[in-house]
Parts: C-alpha cells; structure tokens; sequence
C-alpha cells in the first residue's frame, strides 16, 4: 500500500506494525495541531499540510 504524500513529507514518519503487519505512518503535525489525524488513511492525496522532504545528498552551500 502506498503512503501517497506521507511517504516524502518531513512531518511524518513510518512506524513498525507490532505484528508484522503492514506499517503505520504517522503524522508529526498532530501532535501540535489537532486537526490533522494522527495516523492518517492511506494513501493521502491531498494534505494541507504536507511539506516536502528534501534529501540533502550534498552540503549546503555556504555564504562567503
């Protein structure tokens, strides 16, 4: 099952099923704001309060 937006967004983190089962995700917004649910039904289409992700793979440049 894909996680739709939850999979790339810096506020939600993928949680282990204790049986073994597929993983949860949770959304680390809920926790400050209650109207986001705190394991939301998957996949997530649309989220207002997605933010996305990026890897950083290199350093940040720096100002001179």
């Amino acid at each position: 099952l894909s996680a739709g937006l939850c999979a790339d967004c810096v506020h939600a983190r993928q949680l282990p099923h204790p049986r073994g089962g597929p993983a949860y995700w949770l959304c680390g917004r809920a926790g400050v704001d209650p109207r986001f649910p705190k394991f939301p039904r998957l996949p997530v289409a649309e989220c207002r309060g997605y933010e996305h992700d990026v890897p950083r793979t290199t350093p940040p440049l720096s100002v001179p």
